[in-house]
């Protein structure tokens, strides 16, 4: 999953004025880098921010604010939070009912396969329409041994860095095109971020097309 170059910067400014006044100490930091940030409307959220104090103890902080746009199109920040984060993050998922910011309400359910891998299977439909459903079926793990390794390998997914982070599977049917670029038999990608899950398309390649973000309710 790609992450938005404007939200990780102005997230990173927001997160430097927390840290300026201890840094006449051993220089403790934020460490953006190595947190998952997902963007939505105007509201950016980085997941597990690694915080480090001035005696080398290791925090993990969940954050958010919210962009603000003036009339005049120029931005501000307002509203940040930070919470402690829970431990439930990256490819150990959450079952449960989840909603979509267009609309679609998603049940996740999950299961272990043999060798240790997770299972995601996601099963979506739009309350307004009876011509929008989604399923994906995902797994997590290496690409060597995965119920979808052909699929992964001719689509290149082992050349993007860091891609054992994330569930990888495909759609299993998607109607009418859902999210305007995935179809039935292209790969997506699912990563678990506190209680959201994020979703991401491919199509048959490794380059991301497009995607959304589900919440769990």
């Amino acid at each position: 999953m790609n992450r938005p170059p404007f939200a990780r910067q102005a997230l990173a400014l927001a997160l430097a004025a927390t840290t300026l006044g201890a840094a006449a100490q051993t220089t403790p930091a934020a460490q953006l880098e190595k947190s998952q940030v997902l963007a939505g409307g105007n509201v950016v959220t980085a997941y597990r921010v690694p915080v480090v104090s001035s005696t080398g103890a290791v925090k993990y902080y969940d954050m958010s604010f919210v962009l603000a746009v003036s009339t005049a199109g120029v931005p501000s920040f307002s509203k940040f939070t930070t919470a402690v984060s829970p431990t439930t993050q990256g490819t150990t998922f959450i079952a449960g009912k989840y909603k979509t910011p267009e609309g679609r309400i998603c049940q996740v359910t999950t299961a272990v396969l043999s060798g240790g891998r997770q299972q995601l299977n996601i099963s979506c439909n739009n309350p307004t329409t009876s011509n929008d459903a989604l399923t994906m079926s995902l797994a997590t793990g290496l690409i060597a041994g995965h119920p979808y390794q052909t699929d992964l390998t001719a689509a290149k997914i082992g050349d993007i860095t860091g891609y054992a982070q994330y569930a990888w599977g495909k759609a299993l049917f998607a109607q009418w095109w859902n999210w305007a670029c995935l179809g039935t038999g292209h790969i997506v990608s699912a990563v678990q971020a506190g209680n959201q899950i994020a979703i991401s398309a491919y199509e048959r390649g490794n380059t991301q097309i497009c995607g959304s973000i589900m919440t769990l309710q």
